[in-house]
């Protein structure tokens, strides 16, 4: 129970600080979902699914209700949004040999955790580049200095200082 409540202090305290309140929530749904489903589809599947993404009928009656799905899932999101490749990376590497040591339905839920919230990570790079790109066409044109992005951009460098 006590790591329970470390894990949600820690990594939830993170995320709400650094992503806000909305994403954090939304992202650890997401993440919930994503392994609740997993299992439902896992078991559905059997044992014998193909790759190994089935999972044994004893599995549905495993009780799961820590947050470990929206902590890992969380974990990714937070690295992804402020670039801490190294550390997501370790993130996902330990889950995964977690999932090669144990094979058990909380490793499982672990990785379609994060397969959820790398195609939201993914979604959000092609949505970020294609505001990027009309931005910078839009600025292009009438000389703006906020793009659709709402991010203030620095004015064009006329290679002379600016008088402040």
């Amino acid at each position: 129970m006590w790591g329970a409540l470390a894990q949600i202090l820690l990594v939830f305290g993170i995320a709400e600080i650094t992503v806000g309140r909305g994403r954090t929530l939304a992202v650890a749904y997401l993440a919930t979902l994503a392994g609740t489903l997993y299992a439902r589809i896992g078991i559905a599947l059997g044992p014998d699914a193909f790759a190994g993404l089935g999972l044994p009928a004893s599995d549905a009656h495993v009780v799961d209700t820590g947050p470990s799905a929206a902590v890992v899932g969380l974990a990714v999101f937070v690295c992804w949004r402020h670039r801490a490749w190294f550390t997501a990376g370790l993130v996902v590497a330990a889950m995964v040999v977690e999932v090669l040591v144990k094979p058990n339905l909380a490793g499982k839920e672990h990785l379609a955790a994060i397969a959820a919230v790398l195609v939201l990570c993914a979604a959000l790079s092609v949505q970020r580049t294609a505001v990027d790109a009309a931005s910078d066409d839009e600025s292009a044109v009438d000389d703006s200095a906020e793009g659709l992005s709402g991010r203030r951009r620095p004015a064009p460098s006329a290679g002379r200082a600016r008088p402040r």
